[in-house]
């Protein structure tokens, strides 16, 4: 669902150098094993890591680490660990297959569709090539956007749980 695969496909085509760092739980063997079978083919300029699971208390600083939150998924509901990222300040380059296809619009990332990977290769290599201004502008977007993403759910879980208040007591 995640789309790792296709993250390293896309990660293979970029010219810049990239360190991409792969945390989570290692649910399917045989998918992992054609995951490590493409890193063995992404060129020398890109490092991949796995990491493995972190704690939930840990996310915040994983996430102050990176310059960049790539997640092509397939497939978000919601997409939890981007509204992390948005939150943090981390601009995000994600599918359009998320609630977040504004993303761009806002300046806290790309939703591209995954019928072009090479627009994902473009854009890492854009984003490696922004000045130091251009990054902050665009870390200070994403986590404007993040906070309200935020806030706008705090407000519905809010309201879910006073009208569930009100059920109750009127049953």
């Amino acid at each position: 669902m995640k789309n790792l695969r296709f993250a390293l496909r896309v990660l293979s085509k970029v010219n810049t150098p990239v360190n991409f760092v792969i945390y989570g739980t290692l649910e399917d063997v045989a998918y992992w094993a054609d995951c490590q079978s493409l890193m063995a083919e992404i060129p020398n300029h890109v490092h991949v890591e796995y990491r493995g699971e972190i704690s939930h208390d840990q996310v915040q600083g994983a996430l102050a680490s990176a310059d960049l939150f790539f997640l092509p998924t397939r497939g978000e509901n919601y997409g939890h660990a981007i509204v992390e990222a948005l939150s943090a300040g981390l601009p995000v380059l994600i599918s359009d297959k998320t609630p977040w296809s504004d993303v761009q619009d806002c300046g806290a990332g790309w939703a591209l569709p995954l019928e072009d990977p090479a627009a994902f290769a473009r854009a890492i290599d854009g984003f490696a090539g922004d000045s130091p201004e251009r990054r902050a502008i665009r870390a200070n977007s994403a986590y404007k956007y993040g906070r309200a993403v935020a806030a706008a759910t705090d407000a519905i879980h809010a309201n879910t749980e006073m009208f569930e208040r009100v059920i109750a007591s009127n049953a």
